[in-house]
């Protein structure tokens, strides 16, 4: 069976040592094809934070030929960003099914969805994405059921999260998200975080250095040894079409 894989194999999610190597023929693949668009991130990045890459040429001419001239900021990107972020919220309306009897549980909606927001920092996470929409032309939402988050006679909690678009990688020849039959969301986690989450196999992992993956952006400053792990996220529709996650830490 073919779902969406690299030309000529054949997916595979049957068993624990199958899904580790679908999963990492399908990340290999994805980060070959977006490699065009990461150095296009990193381009629109770095007009963003004022360094062009015709300062860079001048400024190593000026070096090589020993001519004492300094590169100018030029805030033009930063400030068309900017300026054209609205931070407003768009905020829905719960009304009840019928004139009057849902109108007490349509009320009861709008107190969970506000609170949901609120719990989550919306109007924070709603301002980054306003500006990485308008600085690289893409912006993620991610929506997920986290157990870990307990409270008084309550077990789990939806979350939202924004995840950088340095971050996503999608199913090579998916149009859209939702043609897509897997994506896969990549990250850093401290190892102890990734202990706290994942439990004590975590001790057993070594770092994998793989830090060129998702820390795109000539603005990171990476360490080999910083102690934090790589976590892929590989979500995928099953054979009966219904979404399931494969997590992988450190390959």
């Amino acid at each position: 069976m073919t779902k969406g894989s690299e030309p000529g194999r054949k997916w595979d999610m049957s068993s624990k040592t199958a899904r580790e190597a679908q999963v990492s023929r399908d990340f290999d693949w994805a980060k070959t094809e977006k490699a065009e668009q990461t150095e296009k991130f990193k381009e629109l990045n770095n007009y963003y934070n004022g360094n062009c890459y015709s300062d860079k040429q001048l400024a190593a001419m000026a070096e090589k030929y020993g001519w004492n001239w300094v590169p100018p900021s030029l805030p033009d990107a930063f400030i068309q960003v900017e300026s054209q972020i609205d931070d407003s919220i768009p905020q829905p309306q719960f009304k009840g099914r019928d004139d009057d009897l849902d109108s007490a549980k349509a009320k009861e909606r709008e107190q969970v969805v506000n609170f949901i927001w609120y719990d989550n920092h919306l109007e924070k996470l709603n301002l980054d994405n306003e500006r990485a929409l308008n600085e690289l032309g893409n912006a993620f939402w991610k929506l997920s059921f986290d157990p870990s988050i307990t409270g008084p006679n309550w077990n789990g909690s939806i979350v939202i999260g924004n995840p950088d678009p340095g971050e996503i990688f999608s199913q090579p020849g998916a149009y859209e998200v939702q043609e897509s039959e897997w994506i896969i969301h990549a990250y850093r986690w401290h190892r102890r975080r990734a202990r706290r989450f994942f439990g004590k196999i975590i001790d057993t992992i070594q770092p994998d250095g793989e830090h060129s993956d998702t820390e795109i952006y000539d603005t990171v400053k990476r360490t080999a040894d910083d102690d934090t792990l790589q976590i892929v996220e590989y979500w995928y529709r099953d054979d009966q079409g219904d979404v399931a996650c494969s997590i992988q830490v450190a390959g």
